[in-house]
């Protein structure tokens, strides 16, 4: 069995400026979230960081009023784990 860990990037670390999150939070919450992606790869954790993906994605990947994943958000991560799945 491998196990595959998928950490959910808060709303906050990727829309702060529109939740009124100060640079100084941003980048508290930027170095909070990368600390825990090294601390589970350290212990030989397989992590997929869904992050970036989320942060350059065209259409929105959370809903506009909760932080759920919309429909793009939950195909933006379908997309970057069906290949890594296959695989296994």
């Amino acid at each position: 069995i491998q196990l595959l860990v998928v950490p959910v990037p808060p709303k906050a670390l990727l829309r702060g400026e529109a939740l009124g999150v100060s640079a100084e939070q941003q980048s508290a919450m930027n170095a909070g979230w990368e600390k825990i992606l090294a601390d589970l790869r350290g212990r030989e954790v397989d992590v997929v960081d869904l992050a970036p993906a989320f942060a350059a994605a065209k259409d929105e990947p959370f809903c506009l009023r909760d932080s759920h994943w919309s429909g793009p958000g939950i195909a933006l991560a379908a997309e970057d784990l069906l290949p890594r799945l296959a695989q296994a």
